[in-house]
């Protein structure tokens, strides 16, 4: 529901992780992004995860400044931090089905910087983000996130609005049923 992601043209100076603890979403190569650019570094993350001594890991790199724990935070504050972060860093290795955290940034209209990995290419689109292949390219895409139009980015991930998406289904159940290559 794009409604409950505000869009919020003014950005900080914070970079931001949005996803569970587990190595398999690297929030670890969030942390060295922030720490190469010399950014500060929000961490919204789950407590449900597959590796407790990986989010505990995670958690002894927190300092609560320049990394930032919100562990189990409320919508509330998810949201807010998507709609003043300078960049999310989606540095996901898990062969993405969708992404979610994807178009809830951009909706917020907060560009994403994240790796090639899954959908994520038919996500986001080059003028709402950068699709990385490693740290350094992260590092540099956060000097380059200015240029990015926050209205840009609530466009793209309007796309994946409910009512969008249900329209997008039936549009493909219908070729299906029609035996149209899909």
């Amino acid at each position: 529901p794009v409604e409950e992601y505000p869009f919020k043209a003014e950005k900080g100076d914070r970079l931001l992780f949005v996803g569970r603890l587990d190595s398999f979403k690297q929030p670890h190569v969030a942390i060295e992004v922030a720490k190469q650019t010399g950014l500060g570094l929000d961490i919204v993350g789950s407590s449900f995860v597959q590796d407790m001594a990986y989010m505990e890991s995670i958690k002894s790199q927190c300092d609560s400044k320049q990394v930032k724990l919100y562990l189990d935070a409320d919508m509330k504050t998810k949201v807010e931090l998507y709609q003043n972060a300078k960049a999310v860093i989606f540095p996901s290795k898990m062969g993405e089905p969708f992404g979610l955290i994807v178009p809830e940034s951009l909706c917020c209209g907060t560009p994403v910087i994240a790796s090639r990995d899954g959908a994520i290419p038919e996500i986001l689109t080059e003028d709402t983000g950068f699709i990385c292949d490693s740290v350094d390219e992260m590092v540099e895409a956060v000097r380059k996130v200015d240029s990015i139009d926050p209205k840009k980015c609530r466009k793209n991930g309007e796309r994946f609005s409910r009512e969008n998406m249900a329209r997008n289904y039936v549009a493909v159940y219908r070729d299906i049923i029609d035996n149209k290559e899909w």
